[in-house]
């Protein structure tokens, strides 16, 4: 009665699936860079936060769900956005010590 989690490479980029035990997807994440994000999230993304630097983009489908989590930095902040349906939602910001 246990799902399988299956990690693999594929494109450079880590990827995460779950399975349930009779082979139905559960969720996949596949974790990527700035050169991974779709151009219309990317510019959606940059557009919110000029000064800030792309440093990860991790995919995360489940249930018919796509959604981005990105990591932004700059000199001082650490951001992190996620974006689902177009609609960008900044989830966390910490301040660099």
């Amino acid at each position: 009665n246990k799902d399988y989690l299956v990690k693999f490479m594929t494109d450079e980029k880590l990827n995460h699936a779950l399975f349930t035990k009779r082979g139905s997807l559960v969720y996949h994440i596949s974790y990527g860079y700035e050169k991974n994000l779709p151009d219309d999230i990317r510019s959606q993304v940059r557009k919110a936060y000029l000064d800030y630097t792309i440093t990860r983009a991790i995919k995360v489908m489940e249930a018919d769900r796509l959604i981005w989590v990105i990591n932004l930095e700059d000199n001082k902040r650490l951001i992190l956005v996620r974006v689902e349906e177009g609609e960008l939602e900044e989830v966390e910001k910490l301040d660099k010590s």
